[in-house]
């Protein structure tokens, strides 16, 4: 039996506590290591990090 999953409402900067500028120094310490934020590069997935060039 496969069980479908609901769509979920996107959640953009709008919505994203990670967007809050109480976050910003801790963004430039992952961004001076060379991460990049999907969120604030594309504005969705804001709970990663990766560390690759988009």
């Amino acid at each position: 039996m496969r069980v479908e999953t609901p769509i979920l409402a996107k959640w953009g900067r709008d919505r994203a506590s990670l967007d809050h500028p109480d976050y910003d120094f801790w963004w430039h310490a992952w961004e001076a290591e060379g991460w990049v934020s999907l969120g604030r590069s594309r504005n969705f997935d804001w709970m990663h990090v990766q560390a690759a060039r988009l």
